[in-house]
């Protein structure tokens, strides 16, 4: 998002950079929900990730945590833009719940499709942000 403003503007932008976080951090629980669910199979082959060093109940707590953070972010740029058009993110808590109960199943079936779920929670938190903006800036 930084190098579309760059070649935009001709110039770096905190505010780009601040807007893209949370969407930022939902893209990297897909790749920590992957390397949570191949724990096993990556220290077999001895390859190493975060999540495996963490171990499957850390990870699963890694999990959560960066899933809130982009939340918590969310309610900085509200607070720091005035925008608050952004509260309309929170409309993907339901969403965001029922993936941490995936994410904490003991059913393999389930907790295997983790990334999966995850990137399909991408597309309504990513939406819903940019309208979000949208709004803020029509109204806010």
């Amino acid at each position: 998002m930084q190098f579309i403003a760059i070649a935009n503007t001709a110039a770096m932008s905190q505010t780009v950079f601040l807007f893209s976080v949370p969407i930022s951090l939902i893209t990297e629980l897909i790749l920590h929900a992957n390397n949570t669910r191949d724990i096993k199979s990556d220290t077999s082959v001895g390859a190493t990730t975060l999540a495996s060093i963490l171990g499957k109940k850390n990870s699963i707590l890694l999990y959560k945590v960066v899933l809130l953070a982009a939340y918590v972010v969310i309610v900085f740029l509200i607070r720091q833009t005035g925008n608050y058009g952004l509260a309309i993110v929170f409309a993907s808590v339901p969403q965001a719940v029922s993936l941490v109960a995936k994410v904490e199943s003991s059913d393999d079936r389930i907790f295997s499709n983790c990334d999966e779920f995850t990137a399909q929670f991408h597309l309504p938190f990513g939406l819903l942000t940019v309208v979000g903006i949208a709004i803020g800036k029509m109204y806010f």
